[in-house]
């Protein structure tokens, strides 16, 4: 698997940067605040959930490009 992985909830309130097996970075948006939070998984369920979040099967997280997360972190920057 090549790291990073950028996907986001359909919702477009959660976008989250995989940037392993085990870490992940996550932008919440709750109205006009944006909170970033880096997830490390050090449990068994945690990293399965990472594992779930790359293979996608029930397509709960739409993959987007990499330029569409930044710039969404940005808005959190300014």
């Amino acid at each position: 698997m090549d790291f990073p992985v950028y996907l986001k909830f359909e919702n477009e309130k959660h976008f989250f940067k995989i940037l392993s097996d085990s870490e992940f970075e996550e932008i919440t948006v709750i109205g006009n605040k944006y909170d970033i939070f880096l997830f490390k998984a050090e449990i068994y369920p945690d990293k399965v959930r990472i594992q779930e979040m790359i293979k996608n099967e029930n397509n709960y997280w739409v993959p987007i490009a990499e330029e569409e997360y930044l710039k969404i972190r940005s808005l959190k920057l300014d």
